[in-house]
């Protein structure tokens, strides 16, 4: 879990109380995404929903963008701590490449599924808010230097294959991105179902892009 002293968006708790409610806020704000869009979140409801004030809630955030910054970098620092044990290269290097990358898309569509509503606030608070743009951006390319470096240490992948698998890893990004947002109302898959599909649809595109498809 990332440590909230250090974002400059929120106020660091200085007592365990004062913590409890600095989670309380948090813990609303994601109840209040499951129902509902980012934008269309008051802070009264999330204050409300905390069971605290409005003036507890400003002496630890300016506003919701920087409540859903707390609670969007909390879950990516979490992530990215899974995916420093899951690209480990000496892991990897006894596997065929396939199902290594059969394995990542998967993991990553597992971890879309069960957080969509925090990464679709993240997307939209990404898209009015710099910092959080490059907070978001940060951890996401972190994740794609390991497994880059990770397919590139093996030894059934060509030696000069970087740039393509960079260029495939920017590819399953967007991919992913549009897939959170533009999913179909109409369609009929429950959100496991579309989410595995999506592993499926991102192994292909990226064994393609990459010059690794067999």
């Amino acid at each position: 879990m990332i440590e909230d002293q250090n974002q400059d968006w929120v106020n660091t708790p200085q007592q365990a109380r004062s913590q409890e409610t600095l989670d309380r806020f948090l813990e609303a704000a994601e109840h209040l995404l499951k129902e509902k869009a980012f934008d269309e979140i008051t802070i009264a409801e999330i204050v409300t929903r905390a069971d605290r004030t409005v003036g507890s809630f400003y002496a630890r955030f300016d506003d919701k963008t920087a409540l859903v910054k707390t609670l969007t970098a909390r879950r990516l620092q979490s992530i990215r701590q899974l995916g420093d044990g899951l690209f480990a290269p000496a892991d990897w290097q006894s596997r065929p490449v396939r199902e290594l990358v059969q394995t990542a898309m998967r993991t990553a569509c597992e971890l879309f599924d069960s957080n969509s509503h925090v990464f679709r606030a993240g997307l939209a608070m990404a898209a009015i808010d710099a910092d959080g743009r490059l907070e978001r951006n940060r951890h996401y390319d972190h994740l794609a230097a390991l497994m880059c470096a990770a397919l590139v240490a093996h030894p059934d992948v060509e030696a000069d294959a970087e740039a393509d698998i960079e260029l495939a890893l920017e590819m399953v990004g967007a991919m992913l991105d549009a897939r959170l947002i533009f999913r179909e109302p109409e369609d009929p898959r429950n959100p496991t179902e579309f989410w595995r599909t999506t592993a499926t649809d991102l192994t292909e595109l990226f064994m393609g892009a990459a010059g690794l498809a067999t």
